[in-house]
Parts: structure tokens; sequence; C-alpha cells
């Protein structure tokens, strides 16, 4: 796709946003350059879409973005689609898709949840369960960045946060562990049978808590996934959608390599070829995960530190092809409200995005996860804050 024309934008240099001719929707511009604005129209909670499933637990629609909810995104037509829920959050496995590329964005409930009498619903202290529902579809969990669009198809990670779950009663799912992806078709809008997508080998089904495939996940037409926080499995792992083939990335690696300080973020360094967690506070690292060998290397941060807040906040973050940076921002943006920006050039200087400011509104706790995204075609970053804030946008050029 073509990008803009004439922009002279350098995060490090200082040299700020420039303007430019930019073809767009009305909304991108309609929007100033180099400031976060609102997205009219684009609140979940007042859409006209939400279907509020209820249940004692849970009960609040608004838990499919505060249960850790998640985009998967089609960069070619502007269309977002939101899941989420699980744990005590959401029983709800409906999904949501936002028309971006429309002058006016439009909610849309793509398909209807499963009814509460069919739903399955992890019972703490009692029998692990199926992550399935009677319908055949799947429960509903926590998505954090693990959602992604490969064809017509969104993948996801289950496996960890499932409705009904509680941390406190969380417990070994075997020998339920159904160790296979989720696959949603976005054309006939339908879920994927419970065995249509490969086993994954090689699992351990003694896995406890939220564990067992990764909270981090990327996609170069593949679906790469790793578990590097709860000492679960040291391995890369690919999945081929079209040979319907799992396979490991090479060898495994020391879990000193892997710990974290609570809940970065993972893009997808094209560039590269590398999965890279980013949005650490006291690990001062970029961990890059080679998507060829399976190997990891940490590169040092320079330049400003994030923020202590940083900790688990359920980073944002998004790739810039185009001028090859990295953007994060804080999940707990109500204490840090920096747009920071990663060179990958200059050894992975940190810097703040110059003359941006702050938009007025905050994050809940459970962060942004994958509602964090730029948009090559828009030179945009598009991000969802809340259940009842609009869309937020941040034009570059």
């Amino acid at each position: 796709m073509p990008y803009p024309v004439n922009d002279t934008y350098s995060a490090l240099s200082g040299a700020g946003i420039g303007g430019g001719r930019h073809i767009g929707p009305a909304w991108l511009r309609a929007a100033p350059i180099g400031q976060w604005s609102p997205v009219p129209g684009t609140a979940l909670s007042t859409s006209g879409a939400v279907y509020n499933w209820g249940g004692s637990i849970p009960g609040e629609i608004r838990n499919i973005v505060y249960g850790w909810g998640g985009w998967a995104v089609d960069y070619a037509t502007g269309r977002i689609w939101l899941q989420g829920g699980g744990h005590s959050d959401y029983g709800g496995n409906e999904v949501y898709c936002l028309k971006m590329g429309l002058d006016v964005p439009v909610w849309s409930r793509v398909i209807d949840p499963t009814p509460m009498a069919q739903a399955t619903r992890f019972i703490d202290g009692g029998t692990p369960h199926s992550h399935w529902n009677s319908d055949g579809t799947p429960v509903a969990s926590h998505l954090y960045w693990n959602a992604h669009l490969i064809g017509d198809v969104i993948f996801r990670s289950p496996f960890y946060a499932d409705f009904g779950q509680t941390i406190a009663g969380r417990h070994a799912f075997a020998p339920y562990n159904e160790t296979r992806l989720h696959g949603f078709n976005v054309v006939t809008n339908t879920w994927d049978s419970p065995t249509a997508r490969a086993l994954l080998p090689n699992f351990n089904p003694a896995t406890l808590g939220d564990a067992g495939v990764g909270y981090y996940a990327v996609t170069d037409g593949q679906y790469y996934y790793a578990m590097l926080s709860d000492g679960v499995e040291y391995k890369l792992r690919r999945f081929d959608p079209v040979a319907n083939i799992w396979s490991a990335v090479g060898p495994g690696l020391d879990p000193a390599m892997l710990q974290f300080d609570g809940y970065p973020g993972a893009l997808y360094d094209s560039l590269r070829g590398e999965m890279v967690v980013v949005g650490e506070n006291s690990n001062t690292v970029v961990r890059r995960w080679s998507l060829s060998a399976g190997t990891i290397i940490n590169s040092p941060r320079t330049g400003i530190p994030y923020a202590a807040s940083w900790d688990s906040s359920y980073t944002g973050c998004c790739y810039d092809s185009r001028r090859d940076l990295y953007y994060t921002y804080s999940g707990l943006a109500s204490t840090d409200t920096v747009l920071y920006v990663c060179d990958p050039k200059s050894g992975y200087a940190m810097s703040a995005m110059p003359g941006v400011s702050a938009p007025a509104l905050t994050t809940p706790a459970s962060g942004l996860n994958s509602r964090f995204k730029y948009f090559p075609a828009w030179d945009c970053i598009v991000m969802q804050p809340t259940y009842a804030d609009p869309i937020h946008v941040l034009r570059l050029s």
C-alpha cells in the first residue's frame, strides 16, 4: 500500500512530526497530526452492538475489554476484531468487529455468545474442564497479545484464564489439556470445530495456573508463541495453518534468559524476523526471539527508562516498519502517559515521542494488551483504552 508523502518525522533527532499529504477515512483526515484524538462514535459501550451475556460469574459486558481483551487486525481493510473475558470477568465468547476503513467506523457483533446453559465453566477446586462449550465453540478467555488474523482465520491461544477460573483457585488442566489453537473464520463468522487444528505435541499436561500456550504471540503468515513468564516451556513454537502442523523452533533455552517482571508486550519486527518483547521496567533489556533459529538475545536498552509503574502494565506495543521503530505505551496510562519510541537501529535507544501530549483518559488495571496497533497504510497508531472510551488515533504524518 502507498504511504503518505513528505513525512519529516524523526523521533531521535527531535525534528517533530511533519506535515504531508494524506489520503484516508474522514476520521483520519480530521485528526490533528502528532496528537492523540478520539474517533467519534467508536465507544463500544454506546455502540448498540453489545450483548450482555450476564450470569453471576460474571455479569458485566465491559469485561470483554477489561478481562484482558485483545484485537486481531486486518491491516488491508482496517477491520478490527475484539474478543476477551474469561476468569471471573466475563463468560460470553461473542466476537465484535470495528470497520475502521469507513469514514464513520461502526462496531458490529459478528457472532452471538454461546447461551449460558451451554457454557462450560471452570470449577475451582473441582474437576478440570474442557476448553470448549457444549455447542463446540471455545470458552471465553483472556487474549493478551495472542490473537492474529492469518488469511481468513483469527487464531488465538487458549489454555489460561478460562471462564469461571479465579486466580486463587487455579490448578492443573489435565486430563482435559486440549492444546489446540482456536480458529474463527471472518468470512463465515464461525468457529472451527474443536478438533480442526492439530494437537500441540510435547506439552506438559501438569501445567498450573494461567499457563499453557503463550501470552506472547506474533505472525508472519504462521503463528508463533512463547510462554515467557511462568517458567513453563522455554521453547518457541510455530504453527503452520496451511499444513496444520506444529513444530518447535530451535533449542530449549536457559530459564534465566526469560524471567520477566510483570507483563510486557510482544511485537513482530518484520525487518529482523523477530518476536520482540518490550515494556519491562527493572529488566532494562529488549528481548528478541529469532523466528527462524528459535534463539533469544537480550539487548540492553539505552536512553530514558520506563517509569516504575510499567511493571505488570500489560503494555501496548507495535512496530513501525516504515521508520523501523517500536512504539510502546503503558497499559497503566494514568500513571505514565509517555509514548515511548525504541530505535533498534541505534542500540535500542529509548526516547519520548516529541510533541505528543497524553490523551485525557486512563486505561484499566488490565492494561492495553493488543489493543494498540500501528496501521502502515494510514501512518497512524490506533488504540482502544477502555470499554467506555472511543477509539483514539495518533496521526504521524
